[in-house]
């Protein structure tokens, strides 16, 4: 009886039964696209903070930069030799900076695990390379071709100086400048690595405490032309890239 009800109803008000239904299904439309953009806006920010959660790091203790004694104006140099003009002799130089802070002793980490409240703590160390390579030449002394040996001197005759100009010589160096982060490899769960994700090779082992290995970074590796097994030098020492 109430579906032959139902049905005439229907039929009778077919425009209002089309209104309705029309209505009720953009509503429940408009709930359903909400409830996706709302969960995916959920998902794509916990992608992006997901290294941030994962950090693991709550504070960073560091030493502020003393000031620079007088004299000094604390910024980085380099010394080179010229050589002659037919030498084509390379020379290259490096400055390893700490970034920004002085270094701590190690007993630091051991005092500020002491304090209420931390849970554990670790040593780290942030550098900043700046390497310089290149030629320098010295330039050529040329006399004037006028007479006398091109020297003049007497009575009002000058300086008894040679007279000529300097030709040729010059400088080409190339600027590489590049961070270097140390890490604690027996808690590698604190520290820089918390957070990366190693696509190529391995991470550091707890045993390599004072081996000559690194972990590249993407990008630098990239730029860099760099891959698992070759050789990066700092300062003269040569390290192993074991991961990228």
């Amino acid at each position: 009886m109430f579906f032959t009800y139902l049905r005439r109803e229907l039929r009778r008000r077919r425009k209002a039964a089309l209104v309705v239904a029309s209505g009720l299904a953009l509503g429940i439309a408009l709930v359903i696209v909400v409830n996706s953009v709302s969960s995916g806006m959920n998902k794509a920010q916990d992608k992006v903070l997901q290294s941030l959660y994962g950090l693991g790091t709550d504070m960073t203790v560091t030493k502020a930069a003393s000031a620079p004694q007088s004299g000094e104006s604390g910024r980085p140099r380099f010394k080179f030799d010229a050589k002659d003009s037919d030498s084509d002799e390379e020379q290259s130089s490096d400055r390893v900076m700490v970034q920004g802070f002085q270094t701590l002793a190690a007993s630091t980490a051991d005092k500020v695990a002491g304090q209420d409240g931390v849970a554990d703590t670790v040593g780290g160390l942030s550098l900043q390379v700046m390497k310089v390579d290149g030629q320098f030449t010295r330039g050529q002394f040329k006399q004037d071709g006028s007479g006398g040996g091109g020297r003049t001197g007497g009575p009002g005759g000058g300086s008894g100086q040679p007279q000529g100009r300097v030709e040729g010589g010059g400088a080409s160096f190339a600027v590489n400048s590049y961070s270097v982060y140390g890490t604690d490899v027996t808690k590698q769960g604190l520290g820089p690595l918390t957070s990366s994700k190693i696509t190529k090779g391995r991470t550091f082992k707890a045993s390599e405490t004072d081996a000559k290995v690194v972990v590249a970074d993407a990008s630098y590796a990239k730029e860099k032309k760099l891959a698992v097994g070759d050789t990066v030098t700092v300062k003269g020492t040569k390290y192993k890239v074991i991961g990228v």
